[in-house]
């Protein structure tokens, strides 16, 4: 019994929960939330509304995002699973999309008080392999998130969103 209850403390330990974790700091992204966001690299910048719900989850060691939207007469969903890791204090975000078979992996700290940094693995979105860098910006009434791709030295904007409560 005492073996079993030293397991259980361990784990419990290891996990931590939301306040215990950089997740506490991500709590302004909880909530129901739609968004406007843009394609900045299709011709004309098409816009399109997002609709979210992004929780805690798994006893509060992760944070789950749900999005649906249609772009372009395109239905997609997305689904993200953010999680934390103490023992180097950064981020990692697994970046799932009906329009992709691949997950995207990301992992990254925050890089100031209101702003949150992550590059991607190399990851196959369109032709060929290219770095991505995903920008989170708490805002005063919701929060900005900026998708971006590297091509050679430079980096490109894909999408924009500004995301506010339902």
């Amino acid at each position: 019994m005492t073996l079993c209850l030293a397991i259980a403390m361990l784990a419990s330990a290891q996990s931590g929960t939301i306040q215990e974790t950089g997740l506490f700091k991500l709590q302004f992204i909880f909530g129901e939330w739609k968004a406007t966001s843009t394609l900045h690299m299709a011709p004309n910048k098409p816009k399109f509304e997002i609709s979210a719900k992004i929780q805690n989850s798994l006893k509060s060691s992760a944070i789950f995002v749900d999005e649906a939207y249609e772009i372009m007469g395109q239905k997609v969903e997305n689904h993200i699973i953010i999680r934390y890791n103490v023992s180097d204090s950064a981020y990692r975000l697994w970046f799932f999309s009906s329009m992709n078979p691949d997950p995207m992996v990301f992992s990254g700290k925050q890089s100031s008080k209101t702003e949150y940094v992550l590059n991607s693995e190399l990851a196959k979105v369109g032709f060929g392999k290219q770095p991505h860098r995903l920008t989170l910006i708490q805002g005063k009434d919701g929060f900005q998130l900026n998708l971006d791709v590297q091509y050679g030295e430079s980096w490109s904007q894909m999408t924009s969103a500004t995301y506010t409560k339902r």
